[in-house]
């Protein structure tokens, strides 16, 4: 009898079964061990459901634990879902780049990126260090999509990371996360970005639920209770938009004090439980050569 976590090579024959919760079997007729454990000091252990904030300490092992698995393939099919409705609507993929010398958002919130070498940094003549100016991890794509879409005339989006020094460790902020932007062009007015918004959560949603359903209900099951039911009610009913006037009179009806910006061609996807998922607005742009 071997140890617990051991890496082995087999063979045999692929069998059907009538269970439910297991319709295949393998009927092994030669086996190989190729890899072994040692159980005693091996963190994790069989049958024991070990929380986030253990398998967080072993960074290399976590993957291997159903929770975080499941996890990398519901954000693999989100992934894949995200591509997926971009290329069917007609948009182009652009790799925006992480290294960039603006600030896209204009906040402050950025972090400056220098040599570990301090001797790379040292200015010489001409040159004011190791990039000749400034340089952050990006905040936000929009820049580079805007002028793409300016040249290119038409959809374009990008996914990729985006980086954010907020003084802030609430769950609503985070320093690293991956961020959809998309541009655009010739919309007729804010429906259009309404309607793009709407569709592309129910198609990513669509393709989560089809390629890792199983992964989903062990977080409903274990983790996030009643999760699902929260997300499948928003998605089987059509999502609620309310105009700029309705919301103002909702806010004036409150027991708050508030004072209003002059009115803009903007919209969010607010969702229960998490807060803005989705920020969009509308301008008109001149190029300038």
């Amino acid at each position: 009898m071997h140890p617990l976590w051991v890496a082995i090579c087999g063979g045999g024959k692929l069998k059907e079964r009538d269970a439910v919760q297991q319709k295949f079997e393998m009927q092994a007729t030669a086996i190989e061990v190729i890899g072994t454990c040692d159980n005693s000091t091996y963190p994790l252990k069989h049958k024991t459901r070990h929380t986030m904030e253990y398998t967080r300490q072993y960074l290399h092992l976590r993957s291997r634990t159903n929770a975080f698995g499941a996890l990398l393939r519901i954000r693999h099919a989100a992934t894949v879902g995200f591509h997926k409705f971009f290329t069917e609507e007609g948009f182009l993929n652009v790799q925006t780049p992480v290294l960039t010398s603006n600030d896209c958002e204009g906040a402050g919130d950025l972090f400056k990126v220098t040599p570990d070498d301090e001797s790379l940094s040292e200015t010489t003549e001409g040159s004011e260090g190791f990039f000749d100016k400034d340089a952050y991890l990006t905040v936000s794509g929009q820049l580079h999509l805007e002028i793409v879409c300016w040249q290119f005339h038409g959809r374009v989006y990008t996914f990729n990371p985006a980086f954010r020094a907020e003084n802030s460790r609430s769950r609503r902020h985070l320093a690293e996360f991956s961020m959809v932007e998309a541009e655009l062009p010739f919309t007729r007015d804010i429906t259009d970005l309404t309607k793009c918004m709407e569709s592309m959560l129910r198609t990513v949603t669509d393709e989560v639920y089809t390629q890792s359903n199983d992964d989903v209900q062990l977080f409903n099951d274990r983790i996030a209770k009643g999760h699902r039911d929260t997300v499948e009610n928003c998605i089987n009913q059509p999502f609620l938009i309310i105009s700029y006037a309705e919301a103002i009179n909702i806010l004036q009806n409150s027991k708050e004090s508030w004072e209003f910006e002059p009115k803009v061609a903007a919209v969010d996807l607010l969702v229960p439980g998490v807060g803005e998922l989705i920020g969009a607005a509308s301008g008109n742009i001149a190029c300038i050569y």
